[in-house]
């Protein structure tokens, strides 16, 4: 919602419920193509599309009525962990039983994105040193 916080705070909501109508119908059309072919995945890429097409579009329209400035090198950090992260989580070999392998992709997701994170982004390398910090006196 702070994307959208221009139409809320204008009362434009009108503008709310076409860009929400846009993006269902949207992600209707596409799950008619998608899903035959790519099946669940496919529904899950055209919610994606969507829900970026909702807020993003929304977002930008929104602009017109409230000027907000998003940290945008801080969103682009945060996608590039992100995308670090799935590829780690994907790295890791299936194991023959499925809890295992949910217990190995866990962590190894959480720290390759917890590193990720902290080496893109200034804030998040000072919140972990912190972090480290308050444990290490614990420890002592």
């Amino acid at each position: 919602y702070p994307f959208l916080a221009g139409l809320f705070l204008s009362k434009r909501t009108g503008w709310l419920a076409l860009f929400l109508g846009g993006s269902a119908l949207l992600n209707l059309g596409l799950n008619w193509v998608m899903i035959p072919s790519m099946g669940m995945k496919g529904a899950a890429i055209t919610t994606l599309i969507a829900y970026v097409f909702y807020v993003f579009g929304g977002g930008a329209f929104s602009q017109r009525y409230l000027r907000l400035r998003f940290p945008l090198r801080s969103f682009a950090a945060y996608a590039l962990a992100g995308a670090g992260m799935f590829l780690a989580v994907k790295a890791v070999p299936v194991a023959a039983n499925d809890a295992v392998t949910l217990a190995l992709r866990i962590p190894v997701g959480a720290l390759a994105y917890v590193a990720l994170a902290a080496t893109l982004d200034r804030q998040a390398r000072g919140i972990l040193k912190q972090a480290l910090n308050k444990v290490l006196r614990r420890g002592a």
